[in-house]
């Protein structure tokens, strides 16, 4: 797009750059993008002195193209050409230049993007209206960018993930365990309502064909429904995958929307607690084989849990509720988890009776820690209370048998 007073000047340039080879190129497609500049400013009517005819020339246009394509293949990857475009850039800035139309780099794939949208021959309105669409274009681009609490993994990355996973795979091949998989979604109706409070960070997905789907929050509540749609009897499965949930990332932390996990459950008929403490083993086993150093497994039993709420004085329809707040005890104080607790309807007496339990430091002999419990009579004849003391107190002793015992709070 030039005046015709410039055709002289811009074609003897042309032919003396084409002269010059591969690295003088650069220079070429440059000028020719500033040439480009130049004329948008005309169009805009911000230089004086071009006339007020502009017009596309059709023979300097199908020489550039020939000239240029063939070039950009070779050089983008190039710090040659990167050192001349930001050096172009710099020079642009001083001498009050924009460099290229509506702030677009300089480079031949935006001189022969131009020159395919704007038809030969064409008027000055036209070739306005060519320039402006280029414009539109380029406001668009943007740089990529990670979604918000997801990650890339290098190969680096990667490699270690797998050795974690084939030691972990190992763990539970060895405890007689089957691989399965389910979809990465699943019905919304499925997942929602299994929750409680975090039914909020469900990734809900539009209607795709008749069905509203959401992305899986675990791998629990779909081995659940593997269950309840495949008639397998007693299983004992493992499931490593992804899943996602809607939550405020903390990446500093390793907390993220999207993550692995890897679950091993034991479904069907089996002895009093025979299957709680092989999933403790597996537990101590897997993590005994990464080299994490020292570690303690934190064992709950919710008949427990539920009996001291009842006993503190917070109503069945609460439980649920005020477990939430509960468990927030790894990475708050106990002043925080107490202050959401009354905010959840619970007065401060009836939190600090909870607090009288759940604070407790327990010892690195679990055993131990569970005659202690029997002996301070905290629970009384609380029947739900003491049946979750003799589970727990079975489960030590398997555990114990396996030698993992040492590795239970």
């Amino acid at each position: 797009i030039l005046s015709p007073s410039s055709k002289v000047k811009l074609t003897s340039t042309l032919d003396e750059k084409a002269e010059e080879g591969k690295s003088k190129g650069t220079r070429m497609y440059i000028e020719m993008g500033r040439t480009l500049a130049r004329g948008t400013k005309l169009m805009e009517g911000k230089q004086d002195g071009w006339g007020d005819e502009i017009q596309i020339l059709p023979s300097i246009v199908g020489s550039c193209y020939e000239m240029i394509v063939p070039k950009i293949l070779k050089i983008r990857a190039g710090k040659a050409a990167k050192a001349a475009k930001k050096a172009s850039l710099k020079a642009a800035k001083k001498s009050g230049a924009s460099g290229g139309i509506g702030g677009i780099t300089p480079c031949v794939k935006d001189l022969a993007l131009a020159l395919a949208l704007c038809p030969l021959g064409s008027e000055g309105s036209a070739a306005s209206d060519c320039v402006a669409t280029l414009i539109q274009m380029a406001s668009k681009r943007r740089k990529p960018k990670v979604a918000k609490g997801m990650r890339d993994y290098l190969p680096k990355q990667m490699q270690v993930r797998q050795e974690v996973f084939r030691a972990i795979r190992g763990v539970f091949d060895r405890h007689g365990a089957v691989e399965i998989d389910t979809p990465v979604m699943e019905l919304k109706d499925t997942l929602t309502g299994k929750y409680g409070e975090d039914s909020k960070l469900i990734y809900d997905l539009k209607d795709q064909g008749g069905e509203i789907l959401a992305l899986r929050y675990d791998l629990t509540v779909p081995f659940a429904r593997f269950l309840a749609t495949n008639a397998v009897g007693n299983i004992k499965r493992y499931h490593i995958g992804k899943v996602y949930r809607r939550d405020q990332p903390q990446m500093a932390k390793g907390r993220y929307r999207e993550f692995y996990q890897c679950d091993f459950d034991v479904a069907g008929k089996y002895g009093r607690m025979v299957p709680d403490s092989e999933c403790v083993a597996v537990a101590a086993e897997i993590l005994g084989s990464v080299p994490i150093g020292k570690f303690k497994i934190k064992v709950n039993h919710r008949k427990l849990l539920d009996s001291i709420l009842e006993i503190s004085g917070v109503g069945p329809d609460r439980f649920r509720t005020i477990c939430s707040a509960v468990d927030k005890l790894d990475k708050e104080p106990w002043s925080f988890v107490r202050s959401e607790m009354v905010e959840k309807g619970i007065t401060a007496e009836t939190a600090d009776r909870i607090g009288k339990f759940v604070t407790r430091q327990p010892k690195d002999d679990a055993m131990e820690d569970l005659r202690k419990l029997r002996e301070e009579g905290e629970f009384g004849e609380h029947e739900k209370a003491n049946e979750a003391l003799d589970d727990l107190e079975i489960m030590f002793g398997y555990l114990k048998a396996m030698g993992k015992l040492e590795f239970v709070r």
